[in-house]
């Protein structure tokens, strides 16, 4: 099924029940639209469909508007399923209004009045399908939505920044407690390093005395 907002546009006569023109913004499902929109003039002659009376009818398509006129032709637009239904039949009455220029187009052939759609229904449909060029709620709504996608991106980024901070402070903060840590151990270092220098002199001293007194005593003894 298609995205667009207008999928398929088509115009026909109840009285023979044929499709007198049509157009579909992508090509892929324009034959299917077709037969749908031919079915759909059927049930809606069997409805006795009033000129000027609206119909809307959903299907696994979209949502069909459709409306007839005084002299047998109805128009149909097939939309999104939340299309507003103003803009579809603001799309029927100026596809209307360009086909009533045509002197008879009640009477006409597919052939001829068909050539009229592949000059109108073009650039109506690529009018109508975007919305925000035609609707000043759905442009602010469209704007509010930028400004909110590009604030979500923001905060998010203010977040992720937020993150790598506390990673960094997380960092700073071990990398304080090793220094920490490594000046401790080496004030014990140098402590215990002062004492075996402390232990060694002691000791030198005492040898020193020792073999004085080794020397000396005999000879006082004499």
């Amino acid at each position: 099924m298609a995205s667009s907002n207008v999928r398929f546009f088509a115009y026909g006569r109840f009285a023979d029940n044929i499709i007198l023109g049509a157009q579909a913004i992508d090509k892929t499902f324009e034959i299917n639209y077709k037969n749908e929109a031919a079915n759909l003039i059927k049930k809606l002659k069997m409805l006795n469909l009033a000129p000027d009376e609206r119909q809307k009818c959903n299907t696994q398509n979209g949502a069909w508007f459709c409306r007839a006129d005084s002299n047998g032709l109805v128009f149909m637009a097939l939309c999104n399923p939340n299309y507003p239904e103003r803009h579809a039949y603001n799309l029927i009455n100026e596809a209307q209004e360009e086909i009533e220029k045509i002197p008879n187009y009640y009477d006409e052939t597919e052939v001829t009045i068909s050539k009229l759609a592949k000059r109108v229904l073009p650039s109506l449909l690529k009018k109508y399908d975007d919305l925000s060029s035609i609707d000043n709620v759905h442009a602010a709504q469209a704007k509010a939505n930028e400004v909110q996608s590009i604030m979500g991106n923001n905060i998010r980024g203010m977040m992720d920044n937020m993150q790598n901070l506390e990673t960094l402070e997380k960092k700073s903060s071990d990398m304080q407690s090793q220094a920490q840590m490594f000046s401790s151990d080496s004030t014990k270092l140098a402590r215990i390093m002062y004492i075996r220098a402390l232990k060694i002199k002691i000791i030198v001293v005492l040898l020193v005395i020792a073999i004085l007194l080794f020397i000396i005593i005999p000879i006082v003894k004499k």
